[in-house]
């Protein structure tokens, strides 16, 4: 259960979080290219597809689709920014309570 809680939950967590750096690193820089260039160098350097599926980043391939479909339309980037600072936020309520559920019980 716990295997199945951190391959599927927290796995879907880091490679959300990843998605957020790669299109966060495309905004500040204006360009999703030099992005796009190291994760296709980073490919090649480990002599690996860019289809290789990793459970806490996902495939190279995703992520350059996913941070071009974000440049692409500003308006679902904007979208997927709030969705995981909600997420950040529910993380931290959740973390305070089973803090205070461990002081006060």
């Amino acid at each position: 259960f716990v295997i199945l809680c951190v391959w599927g939950f927290f796995g879907s967590v880091m490679r959300q979080c990843e998605r957020e750096a790669d299109l966060a690193s495309a905004e500040i820089i204006g360009t999703p290219l030099p992005l796009i260039a190291a994760l296709e160098k980073l490919a090649f350097i480990n002599g690996k597809t860019r289809k290789v599926y990793s459970w806490h980043h996902g495939s190279i391939s995703q992520r350059i689709a996913t941070v071009e479909q974000f440049v692409a339309n500003p308006i679902a980037g904007q979208h997927f920014h709030a969705k995981l600072r909600r997420m950040r936020i529910f993380f931290a309520i959740l973390t305070i309570v089973a803090i205070v559920i461990q002081v006060f019980w």
